[in-house]
């Protein structure tokens, strides 16, 4: 029972940490959202804040228990004096009743059994293999530690400094927990978004795909990161859409924020940063801006925020093992400790599991043996979607997806 605790105490922690300096901040910004998009873009958004304050502490070996506490209080101390956002003038499209008792019927059932899985001894395989062994060793040197031996020690790593926090507190289970709360924020923030601009229905629905999906619920009550950059990414979309309808420029800086910590989560997702300047500067040419100032000043507001994001990750890794992005690109960047004939055999398997390309998509949906791990049948109905084309909102939609699967 007392293990429980600490493993409760942690995750609360962290994660009520991460709402409270994203809601600060988003308050600060005096945006215009309803208390549900603040609550979950306050968490994700404040996940990044609080990941780069630990990678500040981290650097100057500060990584203590009490001084993760001070951060609690500090940022409860700030959100508390900081007025609730205004909410905007249009309210959110409402969900039908019936959609309304199944979504949360999903979301009670699927949650329950998520919780006690994620609160369970963390035994999954890369957790135990390299996330949460990095953590611990952080933890006891109370900061960044040089790893060359260890190849997935120079990945970035924003989402595992989340776990040294909840770490510290509740050991590799609040870990996991805090990753849980990534996966429970992504259905309801698609429920928000899908209420927020006009089909209720449809977010519902695909809030509930996701989470009822099997491979969905492994990783995302894991020590893993793939939830927590699904959502981050998602955040980062649902800003550049309120920004497009908007304009605010105000709203551009969560949009740099988070573009920059998908990549300080996971270097695949940095398609975030090109995908989100890309929007912006497209956007602002398409509105017709006379002056050029107009549209480079949106531009510079997000790529110096997501610069601000990824260089600290880049910067450690050039002064630990001599490459920015290790442990890829060894060729434009040698060094002792990777091999490119290693970085090769990795880029190799990954782009196929060593198996055909005609098989992965029944592999990823019915089989799963060879990924370990099922995205479940119903997601064969997939080409459906195009179908969305025939609204403006489904082709953002697909063009998001198309961006972001391109890396694959």
């Amino acid at each position: 029972m007392k293990a429980v605790i600490y493993i409760l105490f942690g995750w609360a922690m962290t994660t009520s940490t991460a709402w409270a300096l994203g809601a600060f901040l988003l308050r600060r910004l005096r945006l215009s959202l309803h208390r549900s998009e603040e609550f979950l873009l306050g968490f994700i958004t404040g996940s990044a804040c609080l990941s780069a304050l630990i990678f500040l502490l981290c650097t100057l070996h500060l990584a203590y228990k009490g001084v993760f506490i001070a951060v609690v209080a500090a940022s409860f101390a700030l959100v508390l004096r900081s007025p609730p956002s205004t909410p905007p003038l249009d309210r959110l499209a409402p969900l039908p009743i019936v959609w309304k008792i199944a979504f949360t019927a999903v979301f009670v059932v699927f949650g329950l059994l998520y919780f006690f899985n994620a609160l369970a001894p963390e035994l999954s395989p890369d957790a135990a293999h390299y996330h949460l062994p990095v953590v611990a060793l952080y933890y006891h040197a109370h900061g960044f530690e040089p790893m060359p031996w260890n190849m997935y020690a120079n990945l970035s790593q924003g989402i595992e400094l989340l776990f040294l926090m909840a770490f510290a507190f509740g050991r590799h289970s609040s870990a996991a927990m805090v990753h849980f709360s990534f996966l429970l924020a992504l259905p309801c923030l698609m429920l928000a978004y899908g209420r927020r601009f006009g089909f209720p229905v449809a977010g519902a629905a695909a809030g509930m795909l996701i989470f009822c999906c099997p491979i969905v619920g492994i990783s995302g009550t894991s020590a893993y990161n793939d939830l927590a950059v699904a959502a981050i990414v998602f955040a980062t979309y649902y800003f550049l859409q309120l920004w497009d309808r908007e304009r605010g420029t105000r709203l551009l800086v969560p949009i740099g924020i988070l573009a920059g910590f998908a990549f300080a989560a996971k270097y695949t997702a940095g398609v975030a940063v090109p995908y989100a300047i890309g929007f912006v500067a497209w956007k602002s040419c398409r509105r017709g801006t006379v002056r050029l100032t107009h549209i480079i000043r949106p531009i510079l507001v997000v790529a110096s925020l997501a610069i601000a994001m990824m260089a600290p990750w880049l910067i450690k890794n050039w002064l630990f093992v001599n490459n920015p992005v290790a442990p890829s690109f060894n060729s434009l960047f040698p060094n002792p400790y990777f091999h490119i004939s290693t970085e090769q055999e990795l880029r190799d398997f990954l782009k196929s599991f060593e198996m055909r390309r005609t098989e992965i998509p029944l592999e990823v949906t019915i089989s799963g043996a060879r990924l370990h791990g099922v995205y479940g049948p119903v997601f064969l109905l997939a080409p459906l979607a195009l179908l969305a084309l025939f609204y403006p909102a489904g082709r953002q939609l697909l063009l998001a997806a198309a961006a972001f699967g391109a890396l694959y």
